[in-house]
């Protein structure tokens, strides 16, 4: 019950509810019309609600923007008591049947700005509607109206201040909330990460029993593609291995085996025999786009038939080869 409560007063519902609140507050206007001479009307009441409804219509309209504009600058609540204070002036005062609609102003500044926003509104209405209760009085004020006067400002002062505490604690709930689910995610995405670091951790041991196992060097690069298509989720794997003695990248493998890749010679370890070369000379991962990859004219077509990721091999300060994936 108090969750739905809760979800009920959330802050982007909280315009909403104030806006229910101003239509309901129309009724006693309303059910008033027909009454002849009401006490201190300097307007006719017919005038007087047509203009309380035209109000309405119009923040209902514009509510979002009205909603919006209330948060960014709270003085333009102002203007809506000006307003409040007005309606009670010419319908009687003490006397209107719109004094519920005049505490919907007071309402919003409890709610959207807490307890400090219900001390301002209140502050700032009570001259207001004791200034609209002076121009609105032709006779002396009688000792029962006295007495409606000081419980409807009593009213202007408790009831804000009353709907400032709900709201103050269904914020923190709700702040609460946002960061828990927050610190949820944050506890998603690690576990995720966790996760995945645990599986590389197992693909890196199979893979080293592999290659502990591993009876000649074709079968090494053979069970790294393997490993790297298979278990990583790539769908296909080329490696070359660097020969340190004749500084060469020859040795070229792709998995899973295809009959039209090209049986290319040893290319020497220079800048200008291709992307390849000067990627694994200068260190650098890319992700090759149709540029000259390798000076092997046969070599190269096959390559550039797909997208590649190229990752340079290397030991401290030994290159080892290269490794390509898509």
């Amino acid at each position: 019950m108090f969750a739905k409560l809760v979800t009920f007063f959330h802050a982007s519902r909280i315009f909403t509810f104030l806006l229910a609140f101003r239509w309901a507050a129309l009724i006693p206007g309303l059910l008033t019309l027909g009454i002849a001479n009401q006490s201190g009307q300097l307007l006719s009441p017919i005038l007087v609600f047509s203009v309380a409804l035209i109000a309405n219509l119009f923040i209902s309209l514009a509510n979002r923007q009205l909603n919006q504009l209330v948060i960014d600058h709270p003085a333009f609540i102002g203007m809506d008591l000006l307003f409040s204070a007005a309606i009670l002036a010419v319908s009687g005062g003490f006397h209107s049947p719109y004094y519920l609609y005049a505490l919907s102003p007071l309402l919003a500044g409890a709610f959207f700005f807490q307890m400090r926003g219900a001390l301002s509104v209140s502050a700032v209405f009570t001259p207001l509607y004791l200034m609209g209760n002076y121009l609105n009085s032709q006779t002396m004020v009688a000792q029962t109206d006295i007495v409606t006067i000081t419980s409807q400002l009593a009213g202007v002062w408790l009831i804000p201040i009353l709907f400032a505490y709900p709201s103050i604690l269904l914020k923190d709930i709700n702040r609460a909330q946002e960061e828990l689910a927050t610190t949820r995610d944050e506890l998603t995405q690690k576990h995720e990460n966790l996760a995945i670091a645990h599986r590389q951790l197992e693909i890196i041991h199979d893979l080293t029993m592999l290659l502990q196992s591993a009876p000649d060097l074709l079968s090494v690069q053979e069970r790294v593609l393997g490993a790297v298509t298979t278990e990583l989720g790539f769908s296909k794997a080329v490696v070359s291995l660097v020969d340190p003695a004749y500084e060469e990248l020859g040795g070229w493998l792709v998995y899973p085996a295809e009959v039209t890749f090209p049986a290319a010679k040893a290319i020497p370890l220079k800048s200008e025999n291709g992307a390849l070369i000067k990627a694994l000379l200068n260190r650098t991962i890319f992700t090759s786009k149709g540029e000259v990859l390798i000076c092997d004219e046969e070599l190269n077509g096959w390559l550039n038939e797909q997208r590649w990721l190229v990752m340079p091999l290397y030991l401290r300060e030994h290159l080892v080869g290269l490794l390509l994936v898509n």
